[in-house]
């Protein structure tokens, strides 16, 4: 039986070397016949160290086992399969990575969104919006909240690609978040949505900006076209009464 530490040290043997000297090719192949023993083993913490360790392998010898680790029952072992394959460099990985967005044993918080945390949300959140937007996806909305959760440019890069998804469920998913979101926060993307939203959603925030400090919300010109281009009257007049608020005058003329 393969012991975790022995496979800690062939994991450490297999891995590439800090010092330009080439590695004894016995000991590399003692260690990747190791962690090949490895990932078989009945014990998951066994199998999720071994394929991580393979991941540092020749791609040509351990690519098939850690493909092969994309199956198993652990969702530990699955990252770890994930995580090599993006350190093989076979490009995989992403759409495994969107197969398990969908699945719903899957937690967005402390599971899945980690493993990709480290390239950042241009690049992983589309990702992850493409795999929400397969059909027969398991409790999409899950990661709308999670996004929220995150908050800074997760929640306002999630939010942009999500409200323009192909997908009108998706779509409908972020629509849904737009009126409870934290304020600061959203204000990236209120702006760039604000004369589109509906009326009810505009007197929403119209509301809640009036009833945060000014120095939350400093600029306010956004919302200003409205006066104009707004045929609802209770809009026109939480937007005059917001300017008001904000000593400009603009709008007096809906406060009468």
């Amino acid at each position: 039986h393969t012991s975790v530490a022995s496979l800690a040290l062939a994991l450490s043997l297999s891995a590439p070397p800090a010092a330009p000297a080439k590695p004894d090719k016995d000991l590399e192949e003692k260690a990747l016949t190791t962690l090949e023993r490895g990932a078989k083993a009945g014990d998951f913490d066994v199998r999720a160290l071994a394929i991580e360790g393979l991941g540092f392998g020749p791609k040509k010898r351990v690519l098939t086992p850690v493909k092969d680790a994309l199956a198993d029952p652990q969702w530990g072992v699955r990252s770890a399969a994930i995580r090599s394959l993006r350190v093989l460099k076979d490009t995989s990985w992403e759409k495994e990575v969107q197969r398990s967005v969908c699945d719903a044993a899957v937690d967005p918080d402390s599971q899945l969104l980690p493993l990709i945390e480290d390239l950042g949300p241009q690049k992983a959140v589309p990702i992850v919006i493409k795999g929400l937007e397969a059909k027969d996806c398991g409790r999409p909305e899950r990661y709308v909240l999670a996004y929220t959760r995150k908050g800074g440019e997760w929640l306002v890069t999630a939010f942009k690609l999500g409200l323009k998804s192909g997908s009108a469920d998706i779509k409908a998913l972020f629509d849904k978040e737009l009126p409870a979101l934290p304020l600061v926060a959203a204000m990236p993307i209120y702006k760039e949505g604000f004369t589109k939203y509906s009326p009810d959603l505009q007197k929403t925030i119209l509301k809640r900006i009036a009833e945060a400090k000014t120095e939350e919300v400093p600029d306010i010109a956004f919302v200003k076209p409205l006066l104009k281009s707004s045929k609802d009257p209770e809009v026109q007049f939480q937007l005059a009464y917001l300017l008001a608020l904000r000593g400009d005058n603009s709008g007096k003329a809906q406060l009468i």
